[in-house]
């Protein structure tokens, strides 16, 4: 690429793209004395790429050079600030980089932060909890990024951002969904709604059962509900979809414990179930209820096709 550059702008970009999209490959391929040299090229490119499209790709490859393992230390905090430093960038679609790049970045280091050497003051677990304390702050900040290209960015990725960071900060990034929830941009809410489930289940790891999950997210999806605009009330009906789809792995997995001999007993008009059904009832049905009597007839097909294909054919003929 060096020896004969590519003739026109558009040219640059595709070849930019593709040496980044193999750049975390050979870094996890190559001896560990060669891997700065990748990492000095992404940098490069990130920095000084005449295009804002090939500068986001090289911080997006940076990001998934985590992916190799073992990562030295030194690397993952040298990752780390390449993140926060790119998050800062003038331009949105380099902002939106640095995000894939936190959260690829994010995901990867409980897996390839090498072991703690011994007579280590702090265990791997706690370099991988430190690391990850860094990196949220760049998260929730484009989260709130001025661009609202950036702000959808970041709720379309809620879910995996919740993932990757785990349970004990899952919480952080659901209040940030909140936020999202009720953004000026209607791309930004309607991005926030569809990720309501994948953030629900990424918060269920951390929650005593799905009703405590959906409890954080219901004021979110209850506001949506009654938003003016269209577009945003037909994402959160698909988005129910999900949560039913959580409902019917519940019920026919097995996922619920039998109830109790005494719980049996109790008479039918009974309003305290106790169990995590009745849970999600009350999230769920309520918001259903509303979408299918929209007056917007897309809003309410979206919710009637999320309640005819609840679960899957193949978990109803398992059962």
């Amino acid at each position: 690429a060096g020896a004969a550059p590519p003739r026109s702008a558009a040219a640059a970009v595709n070849a930019a793209a593709a040496c980044c999209a193999v750049a975390p490959a050979a870094h996890g391929a190559l001896p560990e004395r060669l891997r700065p040299l990748v990492r000095a090229a992404l940098t490069t490119l990130a920095r000084d790429a005449g295009d804002a499209v090939a500068r986001a790709h090289a911080c997006r490859a940076l990001g998934c050079c985590g992916g190799a393992a073992p990562l030295k230390r030194h690397v993952a905090n040298w990752l780390v600030r390449a993140c926060e430093r790119h998050a800062r960038d003038a331009l949105p679609c380099v902002r939106r980089g640095a995000l894939d790049a936190c959260l690829a970045l994010a995901a990867a280091l409980p897996a390839t932060l090498e072991a703690s050497r011994a007579g280590s003051a702090l265990s791997r677990a706690e370099e991988v909890h430190l690391l990850h304390c860094k990196l949220m702050p760049v998260a929730t900040a484009l989260a709130e990024d001025a661009a609202p290209e950036v702000r959808a960015a970041a709720a379309r990725r809620a879910g995996a951002l919740c993932d990757a960071f785990g349970p004990k900060r899952s919480a952080i990034l659901v209040d940030e969904v909140h936020s999202l929830v009720e953004d000026a941009d209607v791309r930004v809410r309607c991005a926030a709604a569809r990720a309501l489930p994948a953030v629900a289940r990424a918060a269920l790891r951390g929650a005593a059962s799905s009703g405590d999950a959906l409890g954080l997210l219901t004021p979110a999806a209850t506001r949506l509900a009654s938003d003016p605009n269209a577009d945003a009330r037909a994402a959160l009906a698909a988005a129910v979809g999900g949560f039913l789809d959580m409902l019917c792995a519940d019920v026919l997995g097995g996922a619920a414990p039998p109830p109790a001999p005494a719980a049996a007993e109790k008479s039918d008009d009974s309003d305290d179930d106790g169990g995590e059904t009745s849970a999600l009832d009350r999230a769920i049905f309520p918001l259903l209820l509303i979408l299918v009597n929209d007056e917007v007839p897309d809003v309410a097909c979206t919710a009637l096709r999320a309640l005819a294909s609840a679960g899957g054919d193949e978990r109803l003929d398992a059962r």
